[in-house]
């Protein structure tokens, strides 16, 4: 199940990001038929972070991802770093002096130094904050969730104003699900409360921040 779980999860991190660049690429005013060369740098819990994988800096999601990208049209060069965490939530992810995000921005400048490469964030948090206890600050209702994303998105775009952030929407998970973590069906159901302020907050930075954040 863990094999299995973990090819479904690398294929669909594979097809969403690659579609994602397509697009970023699009908007762009470089021409298409130029190659990018990209920086990715992947936020996350324990999906992203691969923990239960044997060799996650091969084969966690943000591993096979950057590796499918090398072979696309379009692309060139891809470097990354997998800055996830398990157990995380948005909550610890929030801006400050030390923490997971102060982590983040220190990964993101070792990683890209060349202006002329695409910085690129991926963000997947969501399916600890629902929990409905374990993880830090959860369980934490729809409308704080897209406040913590708010807050760590104008981070980075802060802190490099040419980036392009991608949302990942959290993964579904079963109504019976508890395992350190207890989420069930409340949890369940806050998850699924997520989704429309993913959308909200991306149509929200189309206005102030066009071309720089997706879903």
């Amino acid at each position: 199940m863990k094999i299995m779980n973990h090819q479904i999860l690398s294929r669909s991190f594979k097809i969403i990001l690659f579609l994602l660049v397509c697009s970023i690429i699009e908007l762009s005013d470089q021409p298409f038929e130029k190659k990018w060369n990209l920086d990715i740098v992947y936020i996350g819990n324990s999906i992203t972070q691969g923990v239960q994988l044997e060799k996650p800096e091969e084969e966690a999601p943000p591993a096979a991802a950057s590796e499918y990208l090398r072979h696309q049209s379009g692309v060139g060069n891809v470097e990354f770093a997998n800055q996830g965490r398990s157990g995380f939530t948005t909550v610890d992810y929030l801006p400050s002096d030390a923490g997971a995000l102060s982590e983040v921005i220190a990964a993101a400048r070792q990683l890209h130094k060349d202006a002329n490469r695409l910085l690129i964030f991926t963000i997947s948090l969501g399916t600890n904050d629902s929990a409905e206890n374990g993880p830090h600050g959860s369980p934490i209702d729809h409308a704080d969730y897209q406040k913590n994303l708010r807050r760590i998105a104008d981070k980075l775009l802060s802190e490099f104003p040419q980036c392009k952030i991608v949302l990942l929407q959290p993964i579904w998970y079963s109504p019976n699900t508890y395992n350190s973590a207890k989420y069930m069906s409340e949890g369940l159901a806050r998850l699924q409360s997520y989704f429309p302020e993913l959308q909200s907050l991306v149509l929200k930075y189309s206005q102030t921040k066009p071309g720089q954040v997706f879903l």
